[in-house]
């Protein structure tokens, strides 16, 4: 099982602002051109499930339309008792541990699922389980909020595999996660 990130980040590192709030991306995206997606919607054909935190769920929630299809979505939150009742079917609440869950999601037939939640992506880094990192910097100094990486716990190698410079302003890199 594979898993993969593809996030926006402000050049100071940070996903979200102090209160878990998006708004500053979402008014940066508005100088991208219509139907520049910075190659999200082919990452994301790439993949055959996601796994996702209680803030991404709350994000995706606050779309006018569910953002993932009918892509099978694993939210994991060990603090939610039950998933809001707007949520598609194809959303089902987990608590299993990265590698089990992992396991799990073998078990189901998936192989490559997007991860999105900076804490999960810590995680899930510190088992060894992400594959690779596309990051997307915006150009904005956030000065402070949520970081993705924060004190990850663990030191790994990176490879960088493409980097793309946008006339917009943001620079997209991949990265595949090395064996340590």
């Amino acid at each position: 099982m594979k898993f993969s990130v593809f996030i926006a980040i402000s050049l100071d590192g940070y996903v979200a602002d102090a209160q878990g709030g998006i708004g500053w991306l979402l008014d940066l995206t508005r100088q991208v051109p219509e139907g520049e997606d910075c190659g999200y919607q082919d990452f994301l054909a790439g993949m055959d499930a996601l796994v996702i935190g209680r803030r991404a769920l709350e994000q995706a929630l606050c779309f006018p339309d569910w953002p993932y299809g009918d892509k099978p979505v694993f939210v994991v939150c060990r603090g939610l008792e039950s998933l809001p009742a707007e949520v598609p079917s194809s959303v089902t609440l987990e608590t299993r541990p990265p590698r089990e869950l992992a396991r799990h999601l073998q078990k189901l037939g998936h192989h490559h699922a997007f991860l999105d939640d900076e804490q999960l992506i810590r995680s899930f880094l510190r088992h060894g389980l992400v594959e690779t990192l596309t990051l997307t910097t915006v150009p904005l100094l956030l000065g402070d909020g949520i970081s993705l990486f924060g004190r990850a716990g663990v030191a790994l190698p990176l490879r960088l595999e493409s980097s793309q410079a946008y006339p917009f302003g943001f620079v997209q890199s991949r990265y595949r996660v090395l064996s340590v």
